[in-house]
Parts: structure tokens; C-alpha cells; sequence
């Protein structure tokens, strides 16, 4: 029996309402402005000044990080409300067409500053080891963003993960992707010995198992939505059916993508509901500093640890109502943001 090639189903693309993201404005003090409030302290006592001068110097250096803020169209993170929006079939046909019409138009709209809100998640987990969990909601509506949309913040990855999905046997994957330039390249190894190889490059997508098969449509060129708010990724139709929406998945990958650098469909699926999770501290994993999450879905339970700074899944695992391991993943290894070459991702000989 010819083995497939491993992936992970892609639910289905229905999107909700989008809103147009509240990006940051600021007011820019010059140079001289700063220096006369600077002397204008100076009939205080010494203490007075001090504080003052450091309060003054503070605000500057925040008004200087706001602009380069501005600058880049970085947005404000958004809170997360439990409220499901409703809408119907029609509505949320129409809204994804808006929110691509948008991503084509103005590129992703809601970047936030996110090594900034990766420190506050580290520093909170730090004030907290006594308690018995993160449950700021801030942090909380951060880790669910940049999994959401981790795709906005890397171009290039290179690594290897292993996982097994339902208690079956494990396979080791190893991959690379380039998302500007729209390659990447996927092999997976079998536990008989086997390997399974998935090359995308020109815009088209290879797979190699027993024989080489051709498609002229790549994985990110499926309909979906985005620049739709974080708290419209899970909706709910007039009928009552719970739909989630996908983004492109802009890595080209099968498994390695949805299960690691880009695991949006983890987040929808266990993360949605803030209620039945927590984040219960920070721990380093492959060199990486990790938000550890703990949480109940399916009537199980689940363990991930994501990465602070940019929302990859580096280990996952869901057990069953009686403690049960039943599937899980584990990044071995992970390089962001490195050069990577075309040459990589083609198939050989």
C-alpha cells in the first residue's frame, strides 16, 4: 500500500467581522521642549529634580520608541472578549473577501510590538511563581495573537520536529521554508524506514513518496481571511455552528507548519474559550524562552509551550480524561530568520 505523505486537515475558511485595527498615534516632543521642561524643575529640591529629570527622560524615551512604533504601523494588541460574535453564512463569506481585499491592499495591519509584550509575560511569570497561574488577560490575549498570526513576524525557519497524532507510530520531520520568496521543502521519516518528501518552489508543490507527483496549487493559495480581528478567528453562525477561520498558511508546510511555526488551528481549537486555559509560567525549551500553558478541551486536558517571542508551538500534548498521553509534537530543533537558499527547497537529481 503506497504511503501518503502526513498532514494535519485544514478546517474550514469561514470568516467573521473585521474591524480596522487601532494603530498607535503620538505626539512628538522636539528637542528644546524637552530641554525647557528639563530646567524648568530646577527650583524644586534636588530630590524633586532628580525625579523629575528621570520621569522627563523616560517620557522622551518613550515618545522616541511610540514613533518608530508609529512608523511601522504597529498596532495596539487587542483584548480578547469571550463573547462569540454571530453572523451568518453570507455575512461571513463577505467578510473574508473584505479582509483579504484589505491584506492585498495594505499587507498585515495588525502587527504589534510583540518582544515587548514577550517581556511582560517573562517579567509576570517571574512575580508570579508562587501563584498558581498567569491570568492577566493581556498576556493571555498576546500568546493567542502571535499564534494566530505568527506568520507576521519571521520570514525564514529551518528545523526538525517529531510527533504522533492518535497513538500512532512517531515520524521525524525536517523542514525549511522562505516566506517572501514562497519556497519550502518537508521530509518526513517513517518508523519502517521510509521517507516521504514535500518540495515547493515556482509555484508549484512536489510530492515524493513511491512516485513524484505534481500540483499546480501550493498550500497558501487556498482561500481564507486576513486582517480580521483576533476575536473574530472563532465565530459563531446563526445556526449555531461554531466555525473557525483560517489564514493562509504562508509557510507551504504540511505538519511542520500547522503544528509549529504556524499553529493557528491549535489556538482556535483549544485557546478560543480564555476560561478553560491558563499560562502557569515561563520555562527555556531548545534555547527558546516558553510560555507554559495548561488548559481542558474534548474533555482531556493539554500541555503546549509557545514561544514568547514569536508564537511557534514547540511541544504540545493532549491526554485523555483519564490522564491518558493520546497525541503529541516536539520541536528538537528551530532556526528563525536565517539565510536560507532556493537551492534548498528544489528536489534533486
Amino acid at each position: 500500500m503506497k504511503k501518503q505523505f502526513q498532514t494535519v486537515a485544514a478546517v474550514a475558511f469561514i470568516a467573521a467581522a473585521i474591524s480596522v485595527p487601532t494603530t498607535v498615534t503620538f505626539l512628538k516632543n522636539s528637542a528644546s521642549e524637552s530641554s525647557t521642561n528639563i530646567a524648568a524643575v530646577s527650583e524644586n529640591s534636588s530630590s524633586d529634580i532628580q525625579n523629575q529629570a528621570a520621569e522627563i527622560e523616560a517620557e522622551i524615551k518613550a515618545e522616541e520608541f511610540d514613533s518608530a512604533m508609529d512608523e511601522e504601523k504597529i498596532s495596539k494588541l487587542e483584548l480578547h472578549k469571550n463573547t462569540l460574535t454571530v453572523c451568518s453564512m453570507d455575512e461571513a463569506n463577505q467578510m473574508i473577501q473584505d479582509g483579504e481585499d484589505s491584506y492585498e491592499k495594505s499587507g498585515a495591519l495588525r502587527r504589534i510590538d510583540n518582544l515587548n509584550y514577550a517581556r511582560k509575560v517573562i517579567n509576570e511569570s517571574a512575580k508570579t511563581m508562587s501563584a498558581d497561574s498567569i491570568d492577566l488577560t493581556e498576556s493571555k490575549s498576546y500568546i493567542y495573537h502571535m499564534m494566530l498570526n505568527s506568520v507576521d513576524y519571521f520570514n525564514t525557519a529551518k528545523g526538525s520536529m517529531i510527533y504522533s497524532f492518535g497513538g500512532s507510530e512517531q515520524i521525524k520531520t525536517e523542514f525549511i521554508t522562505n516566506i517572501d520568496e514562497q519556497y519550502a521543502c518537508e521530509k518526513e521519516y517513517y518508523y519502517d524506514g521510509s521517507v516521504g518528501e514535500r518540495h515547493v518552489y515556482d509555484g508549484k508543490e512536489y510530492t515524493i513518496n513511491e512516485t513524484l507527483g505534481i500540483n499546480d496549487v501550493c498550500y497558501c493559495s487556498e482561500p481564507s481571511g486576513s486582517n480580521i480581528s483576533d476575536n473574530n478567528r472563532v465565530v459563531m453562525l446563526d445556526e449555531g455552528e461554531l466555525l473557525r477561520i483560517n489564514r493562509k498558511d504562508l509557510t507551504n508546510l504540511a505538519v511542520s507548519g500547522n503544528s509549529c511555526l504556524f499553529p493557528q488551528q491549535y489556538a482556535m481549537s483549544s485557546l478560543y474559550d480564555f476560561d478553560n486555559w491558563s499560562i502557569t509560567g515561563c520555562e527555556d525549551f531548545i534555547g527558546r524562552k516558553c510560555a507554559v500553558i495548561e488548559g481542558a478541551n474534548d474533555g482531556g486536558s493539554f500541555k503546549m509551550l509557545v514561544d514568547v517571542n514569536y508564537g511557534f508551538l514547540l511541544k504540545y500534548e493532549k491526554y485523555s480524561f483519564d490522564g491518558k498521553l493520546i497525541s503529541y509534537t516536539e520541536v528538537t530543533e528551530l532556526e528563525n530568520d536565517i539565510v536560507l537558499s532556493k537551492e534548498m527547497a528544489e528536489i534533486k537529481n
